[in-house]
């Protein structure tokens, strides 16, 4: 039997137990009452808003949501049901042809509109994944230089132990900083600062080679993961290279800036470390090498029992 043309004709067969749940989730009321009380806390968290960016009192802030809401109510009340109202006629008209075997005229303005309403809600999908992402991005990544903040470094850290428990290789977590960089802010101000800061990391991302990561942890401190079979030596070499290209001048504004980093570097060969354990340890070596002079870097093995021990070189 030849198919009926869409804007002509159209039936849908529905089971026992689909209809049953069509009916009670959209035949019903709640459908309507979700729609409106959506369309509710839509209209009233601006009010809500403007009255705290106003300084309203409890009262007036009071009397400004009850205002909104008796203004809000019958026309959110009235526009959910008569948007609403088409789609219950398409549900039950799609009930009837299934329990009758009917088909049904629907008018071509009808598949027009289906056709918008599911545009707008494919962009409204959209917009929601891009800005969940949004979130979820600025949420792990350090706001001034794009890189990965501390949770989301401690993350991968616990992540790399685990692998690296798994593969039987060690692991080294390098935790460096600007020296003197309290003193540097207080004199260029903060906004020289922050370019500095953006520069240093740009450096860092250089110097940095394969598939190691890096972070900003919060001020002038930064974290590296190196993640080798031969993680000890290769954070030795990554250190060298970090000290090389951080000592280059710095063009901030008008003025070249010379800086120092100092480097602290953890080793973990057992793996029966925590993340923050490894990271902490990496902290005591940075000051390590800050009392022996700045401007260089210090190893320190993290495996328990014996706790952090300096390693020759």
């Amino acid at each position: 039997m030849a198919a009926k043309p869409l804007e002509q004709a159209t039936t849908a067969p529905v089971t026992a137990g689909f209809s049953r749940a069509v009916r009670g989730a959209v035949l019903g009321h709640d459908l309507t009452g979700v729609v409106t009380r959506a369309m509710l806390v839509a209209a009233v968290a601006p009010v809500m808003v403007v009255a705290l960016a106003a300084g309203f009192s409890g009262s007036q802030a009071v009397m400004a949501l009850a205002l909104a809401l008796a203004a809000g109510a019958t026309m959110a009340r009235l526009v959910a049901i008569v948007a609403l109202g088409r789609v219950k006629t398409a549900v039950a008209a799609s009930l009837h042809i299934a329990e009758t075997g009917a088909t049904l005229r629907v008018p071509t303005s009808w598949l027009s509109e289906a056709n918008e309403l599911s545009s707008a809600v494919n962009g409204i999908v959209a917009r929601f994944g891009e800005t969940t992402r949004r979130l979820q991005r600025q949420a792990l990544h350090d706001s001034l230089t794009g890189l990965p903040n501390r949770e989301h470094f401690l993350n991968r850290l616990t992540g790399a132990l685990r692998n690296a428990r798994h593969d039987a290789s060690p692991l080294a977590v390098m935790f460096l900083d600007v020296d003197d960089f309290k003193s540097l802010n207080d004199t260029m101000g903060h906004g020289a600062g922050d370019a500095l800061l953006m520069a240093f990391s740009q450096r860092i991302r250089n110097a940095i080679r394969g598939h190691h990561i890096v972070a900003r942890l919060g001020g002038d401190e930064f974290a590296v993961i190196v993640d080798s079979a031969a993680a000890e030596t290769d954070a030795r070499e990554i250190a060298g290279r970090l000290q090389q290209a951080l000592g280059r001048p710095f063009s901030i504004g008008d003025r070249q800036v010379r800086v120092t980093t100092s480097i602290g570097i953890a080793v973990t060969v057992t793996r029966a470390v925590s993340a923050t354990e490894l990271l902490r340890v990496a902290d005591v070596g940075l000051y390590q090498a800050k009392g022996r002079g700045k401007a260089r870097y210090a190893v320190l093995r993290a495996d328990p029992p014996a706790g952090p021990r300096r390693i020759a070189g």
